[in-house]
Order: C-alpha cells, then structure tokens, then sequence
C-alpha cells in the first residue's frame, strides 16, 4: 500500500468500500509494504487504524515494511500501537518520522516493536518517536541485521535509545542528527560513539571522504568510504559504509576557539590515516594540526574559508616546523572563497614547493569579490598540473569553463558508486 499526499488533503476522508477493501485485506493478511507519506493527521489515522481493525483477533503477520512520514503539523492516533509488536514480526524496514504523535511512544513500546523483529535492516525514526522516558535498562534489543539506521531527535533521546540496541559490526549507512546539543556534550558522547563505529567496522579503514561543517549553530561531520574512481572527479562519490552527524547547538553561541578545539577533538576520534579526501567549511582558522595528523590527503576542498592564517605549509615557529604538509596532495580546491583575502605570493609559494619535488597538483578555484588578477592567473597555470577557474564577482568577467578531459569529467557509467549528498550538498 502506497500513498503519497500532499497539503491539500486535509479534509481527504478515508471510508467506505475503500477503507472496508483495506479492512478485508489487513484480516486476510494480504498487506506486505506500507507507505504514507505526507497525508493529514485525521487522514494516517483513519488508514492505521484500518490496519489493525478493532475486533479483529491479534495474530502474526506478514508485513515486511512500514514507512510512516507527516510533515503536517497535528496529531494523530495509532489505537492498536501496542499491538504492533504481535501484528509485526517479519518487518525488514521501519521507518516513522511524524510529528507529534498522540500517544506519546513510551521506551518499553518501542523496545518491545524492535524485539519482535530482529530481522530489521532499516531502522529511521524522528524525534516525535523516540521515546521520552529512557531508563538507562541493562537490557540490549540485539539488531543484528540492521544495515541502515537513521535517528533524528533531542540528543538525550537519541544517544539515549542507542545505548539499548545491540548493533551489528558493520553497518551501511549512519546519521544521527541531534537537537539541543552543546559542545560539551557532543564532545564526551558523539567523540567515544564515532570512535567505536570506526573501530568496529573494518572497512573504514579503506579510503575514507570527511567533511567537517561549522555553520551558525551546527556541527556537521560526514565520513564515507570513497569509490576507486574518486581521483578522476571534483565530486568524490561514496561506497558504503558511510555515517553522518549533525548536531544542532542549543543555548549563547560558543566562541570561535570553543568550536575550532571541538572541530579537531572530533576529527581525532576518526580513522585519520586512512583520509585521502578532505573538506573543511566555514572559517577553518587551525589547519596546521589537522593535515599534520592525515598525511595521505590527496584532495583537499576547503569552502569559504579564512585564508589569511595558513600558508599550506607549517609555521616555521611552530612545533611541525620540519614536516611537510600534505605529502600526498594532488587536488586543491578553493570554494566559494574572498579572493581578497588570499596572499597570492604565498600561494605561489607553496606551489612552487610543490613543483620543486615534481609534485604538480591540479588546482580548482571559484572566487567572490574579486578577480585573480591576470599575471597571477598566468604564474599559477605554469606552476600546477590544471589551474581551473570560476569567478562570481560581479566585475562583469567572464567565467572560465573546465578544460576538455579535466578532473571534473565523471564516470557516468560506473554503477557501483553513489554521489553522496547532504543537505549542504557537499561533494
């Protein structure tokens, strides 16, 4: 059964020969996938109670997917949620992210669903379904089939119910998006937790793609393993597995320095050897300790960030003053970046460093303000391997189009990789 709604469906009335066939079929146990989304509160109502028709003798069956999504605001009943548990046990997929359900998910309903299908290998639930009441019970649901999990929610209700699920070793895909978070919190939880999903699951300790976010108010971290292609594109794309955190501040805005010491905490919970791609966002202010600590970055992205304090080498004052940075580089990519605030010469600096070892790096810059000027245009495209440039200052100067058969010419038909995507619309 699939429905797909829509905003205008509020007064949509769900009865009759419609909800009775529904009816005939639930008693008959005829209904294998469930599916709704974005329908009125009255309306997913009506069709869950047809599910589970009162009067009706509760027994086993055969439902092997339920995904429940309303982003109408309101509330809605499920009368049978606690039969749920005996109506289900063959469920592969749950997934219900809803707003404020009435009656409110209890911990010993929801561990007592997750019990009765331990043959789960998609598990995504909101805030509005996860439990308020996590007790801290001894007592692990053991998923040892779940490949994707996905939960989104206050960060006491999040890491609060993963504390009572027993994970597999590996899994496919992780995201924990988590509200009213504080950098404290997220420091002494999230840190250990990427540390041991890291450590359990021992394909990330292949190629790995990070990215690490600090927009207003957030803290976004994303890891994936990257597909064998992935130096023949600006877009690196993702094999499984991959995780992705996004934790939403709550409280005064915490300084600078606060969030530039949890950025690098957290980047020390990761597989660092093992990066070889690399993007930084928003005011990057300490990179020195980071590329110091992941020599075998071959691509590094860095999206509007502060140039005026890094040179791409160490400080020659500093304590990594006899280490090369990035070793390993072959991509530099300077997104959406103050060309006013670069120091070319230092730039040129660092690439005729490069060039001096016979390491030509390929160079991708797009630029606000203001334009590279002419003759330094002309230095950089002798100094690196590719020199591309895009402008979006508004001087009226033309944009430079990617060369024919640059790096950013994609495998199209390579069907074993994915693009990774998140809601920045990183890669």
């Amino acid at each position: 059964m699939v429905l797909d709604g829509w905003e205008g469906d509020s007064k949509a009335v769900f009865g009759g020969p419609l909800q009775d066939a529904l009816k005939d079929r639930a008693i008959r146990d005829k209904v294998r996938e469930v599916h709704i989304t974005h329908c009125s509160p009255k309306l997913l109502t009506s069709i869950i109670s047809s599910l589970t028709p009162d009067g009706e003798d509760v027994r086993e069956k055969r439902i092997e997917s339920i995904t429940l999504r309303s982003v109408i605001s309101g509330f809605f009943r499920i009368p049978s949620w606690d039969h749920l548990p005996s109506l289900t046990a063959r469920l592969t997929t749950l997934s219900l992210k809803l707003e404020q359900p009435a009656p409110a998910q209890t911990t010993s309903s929801l561990i007592s669903i997750l019990t009765s299908n331990p043959n789960l290998r998609e598990l995504a639930l909101s805030n509005a379904t996860l439990p308020e009441d996590i007790d801290g019970s001894a007592f692990r649901v053991p998923l040892r089939h779940l490949k994707v999990i996905s939960l989104e929610g206050e960060f006491p209700r999040v890491f609060g119910l993963l504390r009572q699920l027993e994970l597999p070793t590996a899994l496919d895909s992780v995201r924990r998006d988590a509200h009213r978070c504080t950098v404290e919190g997220i420091s002494q939880t999230l840190g250990p937790y990427m540390q041991d999903l890291f450590r359990r699951d021992i394909r990330f300790q292949d190629r790995l793609g990070i990215l690490v976010s600090l927009p207003p108010g957030r803290v976004v971290i994303s890891v994936g393993v990257l597909g064998d292609h992935y130096y023949h594109t600006f877009r690196p794309r993702f094999k499984q597995p991959s995780a992705s955190f996004t934790m939403f501040l709550t409280g005064p805005p915490p300084s600078g320095q606060a969030l530039e010491k949890l950025r690098l905490d957290l980047m020390a919970f990761t597989p660092q050897d093992h990066v070889v791609s690399f993007k930084a966002e928003h005011r990057l202010t300490a990179p020195e300790e980071l590329f110091v600590a992941m020599p075998n970055i071959r691509m590094l992205w860095l999206y509007d960030v502060n140039f005026s304090n890094w040179l791409l080498q160490p400080n020659p004052e500093g304590p990594h003053s006899n280490k090369r940075l990035l070793p390993s580089l072959q991509s530099l990519h300077l997104e959406n970046v103050g060309l006013d605030e670069i120091d070319w010469d230092l730039l040129k600096a660092y690439l005729v460093h490069q060039a001096s070892d016979g390491e030509l790096i390929s160079l991708q810059v797009t630029g606000r303000n203001e334009c590279i000027p002419l003759e330094v245009q002309n230095e950089i495209e002798n100094l690196v391997e590719e020199f591309t440039y895009y402008e979006v200052c508004g001087c009226g100067c033309s944009v430079n189009e990617v060369e024919e058969g640059s790096a950013d010419d994609e495998d199209e038909d390579d069907e074993d990789y994915e693009d990774y995507e998140d809601e920045d619309g990183w890669w």
